[in-house]
């Protein structure tokens, strides 16, 4: 397996940021055990998406889980962008992947957390929802159940695009990360009820740049709230 070096953001070493990222792991653990494939999303660009997968991945590693992290943004690779440092030749993905120009071998990478493993989005391709919705797709994270405790797939936000309503089907759960005073009450409304119209169940909310003792009534009384930060 090829070895990728992951950036470490020094905002998340930040004592309330890593208990935050512990309660959301400690939320999650007590979910039903099936709850192995968890689609991350949220409204729109730039709320913590991408960042809070990461963090996530990283608490679950702590606590001896093995967890694989797919960057299913197809139309840009984010992880790729922001989180890995630059490295001498092609990075393939699941574009490729999904496309049948690359095997399994091909796009799986171990970073330097012995426990965590990142598929990246690789090259963008033409049709984006179609290799999305695609059932080779599904076959994946199927047969990846069977080698990781918790597999953590990145999507594009759901306010934006069809995407994570179309992989939605093929996750055990959802969980929204929605930036506090960046949406409006009725579009976090609209992209949680695209997400439960797809039939995955949402699990949970993080709710970012949300001071300790901000509170916030964007989703129903059931929803369960994980605070965190960027």
């Amino acid at each position: 397996m090829k070895h990728i070096e992951l950036v470490t953001n020094p905002k998340m070493k930040h004592y309330v940021v890593e208990e935050s990222y512990k309660t959301i792991r400690a939320n999650l653990l007590f979910c039903s055990n099936d709850m192995k494939t968890i689609l991350i999303t949220s409204c729109h660009a730039h709320e913590g998406k991408t960042t809070s997968a990461v963090e996530l991945c990283r608490s679950l590693t702590e606590i001896g889980k093995k967890v694989l992290l797919i960057d299913a943004d197809l139309r840009k690779a984010t992880v790729m962008r922001r989180l890995v440092t630059v490295q001498e030749g092609e990075i393939m993905g699941l574009s490729q992947y999904l496309s049948g120009q690359a095997t399994i071998d091909d796009v799986l990478y171990h970073t330097q957390l012995p426990l965590m493993d990142i598929i990246f989005s690789g090259q963008c391709p033409p049709n984006p929802s179609e290799l999305v919705g695609s059932t080779r797709l599904k076959e994946l994270l199927d047969s990846l159940k069977e080698q990781y405790d918790y597999i953590l797939v990145d999507t594009p936000p759901v306010g934006l695009v069809i995407d994570a309503a179309m992989l939605a089907p093929y996750c055990d759960g959802a969980i929204m990360v929605v930036a506090l005073g960046e949406v409006s009450k009725k579009f976090a409304q609209d992209a949680k009820q695209q997400l439960e119209m797809s039939g995955c169940h949402i699990i949970g909310v993080i709710l970012n740049e949300a001071k300790q003792n901000q509170k916030s009534h964007i989703f129903s009384k059931k929803t369960k709230y994980y605070r965190a930060s960027k």
